[in-house]
């Protein structure tokens, strides 16, 4: 059998146009994996750059919406945690640092037992 170069076109146009939906179906996955990402970052600092500003009312806002959207962020529960803590709300601060700790981020959670903000259950 010989291959010409018309057999090996069809070839390719019939094992691209298989790969060609598959490929979007890729691309849109991650062009969406992307977005999400970059809306949890977009939360992250701005809840930062308020606690910064000590305008932690505000920050409160973001880093709840960003709790609401992505409610295992360890980051957001730290933050959430400091905000509360800067507004003198120590229950919900504890509550926040204990989540960030159990979620691998003990910052907080190990200030709050240090100076005795939080008592430890354990």
């Amino acid at each position: 059998m010989v291959w010409n170069n018309s057999r090996l076109w069809w070839i390719w146009f019939f094992l691209g146009g298989l790969c060609w939906p598959i490929t979007l179906l890729a691309q849109s996955a991650f062009q969406e994996e992307a977005r999400s990402y970059n809306h949890e970052q977009s939360l992250l600092r701005q809840g930062q750059a308020y606690l910064r500003a000590h305008r932690y009312e505000v920050g409160l806002e973001k880093l709840n919406q960003l709790l609401l959207e992505f409610p295992e962020h360890a980051q957001g529960h730290y933050l959430r945690g400091n905000a509360y803590y800067y507004l003198k709300q120590r229950e919900p601060a504890c509550t926040d640092w204990r989540k960030a700790c159990d979620l691998g981020q003990c910052y907080g959670w190990t200030f709050a037992t240090f100076e005795r903000v939080c008592e430890d259950p354990s």
